[in-house]
């Protein structure tokens, strides 16, 4: 493919002298032929073959060749251009298919990274677990690390945060629950799993546009979504930001436990 790529732009840099090549070893040819059927006796018509095509090659050594009034240099610009603008117009699209492909291949990276491995079964989980304390306990004896006491305050969270996330638990729980009622009656949610797999943000929008949740209550459960996400992800969260959730999330909880699809 590189090759090939070498040979096409060497064509396309010395097209001038290709033509003109072409032109003289064609040009030779025919004046050949055409001479040695006349037998040495020339007409007018000769003359100016001969010199229209003595003009042509010298060519590219001139700017521009005055041949009976026609100016060959605008034929032969005009050329050019059109054959420069064609390599300019592919070049182009070129460069646009190898972005278009880039950013799918950065679309499929980051839909990859942002995966999330399922559990494993909890038959797979008993195995797993001795396996893995031993593993543990051996790195913190090669490490020279003591266990604390007590081992629960290593699991404790700030009571701002294990508010916000029972908020976004709650909020899930019944986006969840609006989602599986539809089920019955949605033909799209019954024959297709994956929208249930969707984040958060694609399971709102998707309730939306069904007309379920409103708009405007759409873009609230959105902004907590975002700060309940910094929170769990260890985040600072801002003083302004806990009161926003703690403010509107107690209604949005009750609007959407009002919503009943199977009555």
């Amino acid at each position: 493919m590189k090759e090939e790529n070498k040979i096409f732009s060497y064509l396309i840099a010395n097209r001038k002298w290709i033509l003109w090549a072409i032109l003289i070893v064609g040009g030779f040819f025919f004046l050949n032929k055409r001479y040695t059927s006349v037998n040495g006796s020339f007409k007018t018509v000769d003359m100016i073959i001969l010199l229209f095509w003595i003009a042509l090659l010298l060519m590219p050594f001139f700017q521009e060749i005055n041949f009976y009034g026609l100016k060959l240099k605008k034929e032969i610009d005009e050329l050019r251009f059109d054959v420069d603008k064609q390599f300019i117009d592919l070049s182009r699209q070129f460069i646009s298919l190898r972005s278009e492909i880039n950013n799918s291949n950065e679309n499929h990276s980051q839909l990859t990274n942002t995966v999330v491995i399922p559990p494993l079964s909890d038959s797979q989980l008993s195995k797993r677990e001795e396996i893995d304390r031993r593993i543990l306990e051996e790195t913190l004896e090669a490490w020279g690390i003591k266990k604390p006491s007590d081992e629960s305050e290593l699991t404790k969270a700030p009571d701002d945060v294990l508010y916000l996330f029972s908020v976004r638990y709650q909020i899930e729980t019944e986006l969840k629950r609006i989602l599986n009622e539809i089920s019955p009656i949605s033909h799209e949610v019954s024959l297709n799993n994956n929208v249930r797999r969707r984040p958060t943000s694609k399971i709102v929008d998707y309730l939306a546009r069904l007309g379920y949740i409103d708009s405007s209550v759409a873009s609230i459960i959105m902004q907590i979504h975002g700060i309940t996400s910094r929170a769990i992800h260890g985040e600072e969260i801002s003083k302004g930001q806990f009161n926003f959730v703690h403010g509107t999330a107690p209604d949005l909880i009750t609007i959407l436990k009002e919503i009943k699809i199977l009555g």
